[in-house]
């Protein structure tokens, strides 16, 4: 096993503001003290070790640590943005969700690809 590797990890930080007005981020910049910026959301950068977990994958479940490793090759992989539900993607691992959790619906209020690339896009599944 290779030794964990230290990444830096941005936290949202609290900040006063917050209890008056809601996180955003703006498509044109801004000036705060002087300094520019695009949003009103503060963070809170640490260290923390990044663990390879290939070949440990089975040893997280989503019943005993909330989360657990997935692979599944999609058929449909986005080339582009995603703009609806009814992108065949967003059909197609809805479908995957819905067969893997037994779950009688599954729900989309989001999505976005953060990197179209060749490789397989890796899709990790967290619920608390």
């Amino acid at each position: 096993m290779t030794s964990a590797k230290q990444a830096t990890i941005a936290y949202i930080k609290y900040d006063a503001v917050s209890a008056t007005e809601n996180p955003y981020t703006s498509h044109i910049p801004f000036t705060v003290d002087g300094q520019q910026t695009w949003t009103n959301i503060v963070f809170d950068e640490h260290q923390m070790p990044l663990n390879d977990v290939r070949g440990k994958e089975k040893d997280d479940t989503l019943d005993l640590n909330g989360f657990s490793y997935l692979r599944y090759d999609a058929v449909n992989k986005p080339s582009d943005e995603i703009k609806s539900p009814d992108h065949p993607y967003v059909v197609e691992m809805a479908a995957w969700l819905r067969d893997v959790l037994h779950a009688r619906h599954i729900i989309v209020y989001d999505c976005n690809v953060s990197g179209i690339r060749d490789a397989v896009l890796p899709l990790v599944l967290s619920l608390e």
